[in-house]
């Protein structure tokens, strides 16, 4: 019999205030059939915004014990089952009728149905005994294009920590990558693949936390150019502006920026073609854009003069036409295709202190052996770390530069200047040396 003083309104205003916070965002559930323990699950699911995280206990006809999880409806939820992750796994059976529990029993006789409304809340629900492993949980993906895209979960020794990194993949797209990472090498920026751009590299602490990581790093943020400020629009002499790759480089949004002039960025049409020794002058109103704008001056002069007699491309990296973009914007990787970069001409000034001019990549082990493979790519880089020094001294004085190539990529230099932490990887290029 209802009270004289019940309001239905009132029950759906309190319903509503109760969980409408709670419930306006789809959840992340573990979500596994016929499983041991739910323990065991390691796919996830974002479930709509009307739905909750559930587990299902059911017992077969032969007297074994399997658990259901995923997402179910708020009502079917609450209004079926009557339990939440608040209440005690008790041995009281539960009437299940709900289809989207029943559907996947069949010959089975459930016993416990529970259900929580938080992102991987559902790991312990209905267990007898639960068990609070060591082992941390990361999302784990080598090639995904969104962070959402990623459903599937691993295990973590105690010594690794969750990571996600945003890089430049072998054919040219843009992917994260996401997984377990050794605590000391995140402590020193992350895992760099070789001859990989990585625009973002993350790591934290916590449940599945790296689903949250780089996202800022796939969009950008803008920036806003001063009003009347006098640029020099000219490609960038390090950079392949190759006629032929043209199309390439310049549908690409962090590329085209290196070839800024040849991309007809500098008010004009398509060029298609460089002009070495031309600098052209302009005067640009304020203007705020999404993509990356670089206001470095940079003399003026292309890798498309003379070529060097005896230049080649070396044996030991592809210098295929399909990945030349890729590897000629790498500033390690293009010195092993000098003649298809067509950079024969790139004059790395020589210093007389036997030093490593990136030290980032030196300290990489990884990289190292790579660098350190290549005689002249360790005269380069890393004379020090290689073992080439032979008696040189260290420099007294510290020259201020950027010490990780990947603050020739526009994303990773927008990010880096505007982060404190990183600020001092690229120095030169975020103005902050002392």
């Amino acid at each position: 019999m209802v009270p004289s003083n019940y309001s239905p309104i009132l029950s759906v205003l309190s319903t509503v205030l109760l969980f409408g916070g709670v419930f306006s965002n789809g959840k992340v559930c573990y979500e596994c059939y016929h499983m041991s323990h739910p323990r065991d699950c390691n796919n996830v699911v974002e479930c709509g915004s009307h739905q909750v995280c559930y587990v299902n206990r059911y017992v077969t006809s032969d007297a074994h014990v399997y658990y259901n999880s995923g997402c179910l409806s708020y009502n079917s939820c609450y209004s079926h089952h009557g339990r939440r992750e608040s209440e005690p796994a008790s041995n009281t059976k539960v009437d299940v009728t709900a289809t989207g529990i029943r559907r996947n029993n069949p010959a089975s006789h459930p016993d416990c149905s529970s259900c929580c409304h938080h992102d991987f809340c559902n790991t312990n629900l209905c267990e007898t005994h639960k068990v609070n492993s060591t082992k941390k949980r990361c999302m784990s993906c080598d090639s995904v294009e969104h962070l959402s895209d990623c459903q599937t979960v691993r295990g973590c020794d105690e010594d690794e920590m969750c990571y996600t990194s945003y890089y430049l993949h072998t054919f040219g797209e843009k992917r994260f990558r996401l997984g377990c990472m050794r605590n000391n090498t995140c402590n020193q920026g992350g895992a760099v693949h070789i001859g990989e751009t990585q625009f973002c590299s993350k790591c934290c602490i916590g449940e599945n936390c790296n689903r949250e990581l780089c996202k800022d790093a796939a969009t950008p943020p803008p920036i806003t150019t001063p009003g009347t400020t006098t640029l020099v629009c000219e490609d960038d002499p390090n950079r392949p502006c190759i006629p032929s790759l043209l199309p390439t480089i310049c549908a690409d949004s962090v590329f085209r920026n290196f070839c800024m002039k040849s991309c007809g960025l500098c008010g004009g049409g398509f060029i298609g073609q460089t002009s070495p020794g031309v600098t052209t002058s302009i005067t640009s109103a304020p203007v705020s854009t999404t993509a990356p704008v670089v206001t470095t001056v940079v003399t003026a002069m292309t890798s498309s003069t003379a070529a060097t007699t005896g230049c080649q491309d070396s044996n030991q990296q592809s210098c295929a036409f399909e990945i030349l973009p890729i590897v000629c914007f790498d500033d390690i990787m293009k010195f092993y295709c000098r003649k298809s970069c067509n950079i024969c001409d790139l004059v790395v000034p020589p210093t007389s202190a036997c030093v490593d001019t990136h030290p980032t990549q030196c300290n990489n082990q990884t990289m190292l052996t790579s660098i350190c493979a290549d005689k002249e790519l360790a005269d380069l880089f890393c004379q020090k770390s290689c073992g080439m020094c032979q008696g040189a001294t260290s420099p007294a004085t510290t020259t201020c530069k950027d010490d990780d190539t990947r603050c020739f990529s526009i994303p990773f230099l927008s990010m880096a200047c505007s982060d404190p932490n990183q600020k001092h990887l690229c120095r030169q290029s975020c103005s902050v040396c002392t």
